[in-house]
């Protein structure tokens, strides 16, 4: 694992959006309401191939006991494995996944960071799951721990906990929350091995958009800096 590469980028960034846009995996038959709501997601995803959202993040630390950050933005998905996270407030970040590549690009400190997807996954499940072969079932214990038929995030949550220990250590306490109606994840929540609690809403949620290839491709700035090495290709694509 590479040091340095923020809370977000090793897992929020893979698990959650994975886990929001497309549940894979064989999900067994039964008749408990679990099993319904899980069955409901699992449908309401399989079809799914690219994905688009505008998501609200927020940040509450066990510190200071308060929200010390709030974020909104765009994330496109692509299968297999594309994922662009465009951060548009408070200040503009991009964090993407060419499939190969995740580059992380601050426009403030004009620096690129890029890196192969392996070494930015915390375990392997985040890599299963952003590439369609994740399991629900096998990579989490699962649980029904409420539903509410009030306020902006109503719905059923689900309690996702990691069996793969590094994946745990990095995470907690993982909730999603699907929409009694048609089982559209709404929103997602976790607490990082910092304990602090991230909290994701979902909105103008599209499914299957007609989406450009150009979107999960790259191209380095002019002026910014690598932080990483690049190919010989990316380097002439710099300096025009």
């Amino acid at each position: 694992m590479i040091s340095g590469i923020n809370t977000f980028a090793r897992f929020a960034f893979l698990v959650i959006i994975a886990l929001t846009i497309g549940v894979a995996g064989q999900i067994r038959a039964g008749n408990s309401e679990l099993d319904k709501i899980v069955n409901g997601v699992q449908k309401r995803y399989r079809a799914v191939e690219t994905y688009q959202v505008v998501f609200h993040q927020s940040l509450t630390s066990p510190v200071f006991k308060k929200v010390i950050r709030e974020a909104e933005g765009v994330i496109y998905f692509a299968k297999p494995g594309k994922i662009r996270w465009e951060y548009e407030k408070p200040e503009k970040r991009l964090y993407l996944i060419d499939g190969e590549f995740f580059w992380d690009y601050d426009p403030l400190s004009k620096q690129v960071l890029k890196i192969p997807v392996a070494d930015a996954l915390a375990g392997d499940v985040p890599h299963g799951f952003l590439f369609g072969v994740g399991n629900l079932r096998k990579d989490f214990k699962i649980k029904l721990v409420g539903t509410s038929t009030k306020g902006p995030n109503a719905g059923h949550r689900l309690s996702l906990e990691p069996h793969d220990k590094e994946l745990r250590t990095a995470v907690s306490n993982l909730v999603l929350v699907a929409d009694p109606k048609d089982y559209t994840i709404i929103s997602s929540s976790f607490t990082d091995a910092q304990g602090n609690v991230n909290n994701y809403s979902f909105s103008k949620i599209q499914m299957n958009p007609k989406l450009k290839p150009d979107l999960f491709t790259f191209k380095i700035p002019r002026g910014a800096k690598v932080l990483l090495p690049v190919t010989e290709s990316e380097l002439e694509q710099h300096k025009k």
